[in-house]
């Protein structure tokens, strides 16, 4: 197999940057990373009924179709749409791994590390002890560049200097290979693992000198462990039908030293299912017979070592391609390069083709709001500037976050019939293209509560920030104190405080807390040190880091003043802390219909809009009207001169655009032109309905009562002044307002 080299980062493929699928053909870095988190959802006699039978994953930096099968059978068992793309809900899907499998690098660290006094060397071999020393938890970097048949000859005087193996790499690695923490990860959920117990990890050479066969002849010379290794048992403690064994066994050398007892034991039926699981669905293999592939130690006592009849073995001895950067030393590093959300895109609802703007139909999209009466873009069914659209669907319907972005104004817990032109909530994104804002809007939402019950993520975080919490950074698995019986060395056992790792939250994600932060060490020994932990409000001895091993995973929030008396009145809410979405996240669902009986005769609508700080969609196809004046809004007159200016509209009589001009808008031979408009003007939400209205000449023959009255009613939707507190606003109420379905479809096929 020729040698591979990992591709260098560049702004293109950097961790998250793009979307990744099987065409246009995608290669690099970014590819590298995935592939790397993916190594446990091959296939081997089991393929999960996706792609084929025995194709394990390989780390080569080529999205090929086993990268796909492979993100299809994970986007199955998350409960994603299997597409076999690597968006962003299935980027966070892959790196949420983390939180709910817990790998802790702290817990690989060599017996150097704890061990208080440093034996002596015991071992009679006739051979030196080069490079003796305890090490610090990951090696001191010896032996670089050398293997364990340098200088050995056969029998015969064969030189076996030659074989330069990789599993005869002595080297000490400067840390743990993180494609095996990302494989462990991914085995635990494919063969319903919820935690593991590290028996060996990272096994230095000093440590090797210390451990010897029962005649002590010779000492320890595995290489495996030098950074590429763990043996681990399930949940702790192994178990032979259902009761617990009576040896735990650490090396193959400890077993010597018990004597051949250990192999009248049966073999753990759990560890041999967890073990046929890694070869069957993940496709790894027994032993190291095939490059570039996870290999899984044998069960069978009769095997030469390593054997592990009580546990479970895997490493990455054979992988191809490995880099220097690859070995981490702190659970931080492991997640590394972080993931800060991938540019993709989906429809805000469904209309019966799907969500993705690449595959379903636009125009079922464009036609649906034009067919109706109102709710067009850039132009209303009252003649005044809409700076959205009306996309009409069933009340109860889904509402999708059209992008990546988080949450920066809201509404929630209205009654969604309590005002005449349908209901008030409201969530407000911003989003990010490369470095400037965009935002997407999402008004006439159902009445959900913003609780600590919701289904909704982003309505269950606020509720949080009305209370003290931690904001996640890393993805960070829970810990619960429990007391545990811990084995020695000499059979006996004694209790001790553990902190035992659980499900835990993903980025972005909100915890409610109590107290002050403490020191994990103080309520376990073993803890990583230099690390702070604070305990979750309302579970029992659970916790969750803020810092570990001196890296912030999380960010202490204290609670929001009086934004629990803003939720309960149902006012608008402007974040100064935003919350986390990822694209395609649920917000909600559509609101109730109008009571107004114009609009109600059109049934339930989510109005959603787009707008920017700036202009980011310019150059043909894309025309750029501006209506800056907010006492010209609803100036019908007015507005219909600055569209005919630009030949968005067909000439009209006298230029005069008559309410039944307005409602032949779906078959306007122009319409189309319409879409691509991009009006600057005053946002519609910040705007006095009521003075505008009056300042418009040609409503002046509105009764000046019923006039006043819809400006009030209109006023009661605005929601800008009340949100910019928060901080989070774009600068100007003047902003460039687009057709929301035609900036998604332009954005999707960019």
């Amino acid at each position: 197999m020729p040698p591979r080299t990992r591709p260098d980062v560049t702004d293109e493929t950097k961790y998250g940057a793009r979307v990744l699928r099987l065409l246009p053909k995608c290669e690099g870095f970014d590819v590298w990373e995935v592939q790397m988190r993916l190594l446990a959802w091959g296939s081997g006699t089991d393929n999960d009924e996706i792609g084929s039978f025995m194709d394990p994953v390989r780390v080569t930096g080529i999205f090929d179709t086993t990268t796909r099968d492979a993100v299809k059978r994970l986007q199955k068992a998350y409960k994603l749409p299997i597409t076999g793309v690597v968006d962003d809900p299935t980027f966070r899907a892959i790196n949420g791994q983390a939180a709910h499998f817990a790998v802790l690098v702290h817990d690989f660290r060599c017996p150097c590390a704890t061990r208080k006094d440093d034996p002596a060397i015991v071992c009679r071999c006739i051979e030196d002890h080069p490079e003796k020393g305890k090490c610090e938890g990951f090696g001191k970097k010896r032996f670089a560049g050398k293997f364990l048949l340098d200088g050995k000859k056969l029998a015969d005087d064969t030189d076996l200097s030659s074989e330069k193996l990789d599993v005869y790499d002595m080297e000490e690695h400067d840390g743990v290979d993180k494609a095996l923490l990302w494989a462990v990860r991914g085995l635990m959920k494919r063969a319903e693992i919820d935690r593991i117990s590290i028996i060996a990890g990272y096994r230095c050479w000093h440590d090797n000198y210390l451990h010897t066969d029962l005649r002590r002849w010779s000492h320890r010379k595995t290489t495996l462990n030098l950074g590429k290794a763990i043996e681990f048992q399930h949940g702790g403690r192994c178990t032979r039908h259902g009761e617990e064994i009576e040896y735990e066994f650490t090396d193959t050398n400890e077993r010597n030293e018990i004597g051949d007892d250990w192999k009248t034991k049966a073999n753990c039926t759990r560890c041999e299912e967890i073990r046929l699981a890694a070869m069957a669905k993940c496709g790894f293999q027994l032993r190291w017979q095939e490059p570039d592939r996870l290999s899984v130690a044998e069960s069978d006592k009769k095997s030469p070592p390593p054997v592990t009849p009580f546990s479970v073995q895997l490493d990455t001895v054979r992988r191809l391609g490995r880099h220097k950067e690859d070995f981490v030393k702190t659970y931080f590093d492991s997640l590394q390069p972080a993931y800060e959300g991938a540019p993709s895109m989906f429809l805000p609802v469904d209309l019966g083709s799907g969500l993705d703007p690449r595959i379903a139909s636009s125009q079922d999209y464009f036609v649906n709001p034009e067919k109706k009466q109102g709710g067009w873009f850039p132009l209303g069914g009252s003649r005044t500037w809409h700076t959205g659209v009306h996309l009409y669907a069933p009340a109860g319907d889904a509402v999708h976050a059209i992008a990546p972005g988080e949450v920066i104004a809201c509404r929630a817990g209205e009654g969604d019939s309590a005002f005449p032109y349908g209901s008030r909530n409201f969530i407000l994104l911003r989003h990010k293209l490369k470095t400037k804002n965009w935002y997407s809007l999402y008004m006439h939402l159902d009445a959900g509560k913003a609780a600590a019950t919701s289904l909704i993520t982003w309505r269950q975080r606020l509720h949080v920030q009305t209370l003290d919490a931690v904001e996640v950074i890393a993805d960070m698995p829970l810990f619960v104190k429990k007391e545990v019986d811990e084995y020695k060395e000499d059979g006996t056992s004694e209790k001790k405080n553990r902190l035992i790792p659980a499900k835990g939250h993903v980025c972005g994600d909100w915890v409610p807390t109590e107290g002050d932060a403490l020191d994990p060490l103080t309520l376990d020994t073993r803890a990583p040190k230099d690390s702070l932990v604070f305990k979750v409000a309302g579970k029992a001895d659970t916790y969750i880091y803020t810092k570990m091993e001196n890296k912030v995973v999380g960010e202490r929030r204290l609670k929001t003043a009086g934004l629990d008396t803003k939720i309960a009145a149902y006012n608008t809410i402007g974040l100064d802390k935003p919350i986390k979405v990822a694209a395609g996240e649920k917000l909600g669902t559509i609101g109730a219909a109008p009571t107004n009986l114009t609009l109600n005769a059109e049934g339930s609508f989510l109005h959603v809009e787009v707008f920017a700080e700036e202009q980011l969609l310019t150059g043909d196809g894309w025309t750029l009207v501006e209506a800056t004046d907010p006492a010209k809004a609803t100036d019908r007159k007015a507005i219909t001169e600055a569209l005919l200016a630009k030949k968005l509209l067909a000439a009209y009589d006298d230029s005069v655009l008559l309410d039944a001009d307005v409602h032949a808008a779906g078959a306007d031979p122009n319409n189309f032109l319409l879409r691509s408009a991009v009006l600057k003007s005053p946002t519609a939400w910040s705007m006095d309905w009521k003075a505008a209205l009056a300042a418009a000449t040609p409503l002046s023959f509105l009764k000046v009562v019923d006039r006043d009255k819809l400006g009030d009613d209109f006023n009661k939707y605005s929601w800008w002044a009340e949100a910019k507190p928060g901080g989070l606003l774009p600068a100007s109420e003047v902003v460039f307002h687009y057709h929301p379905i035609a900036f998604l479809v332009q954005l999707a096929h960019s």
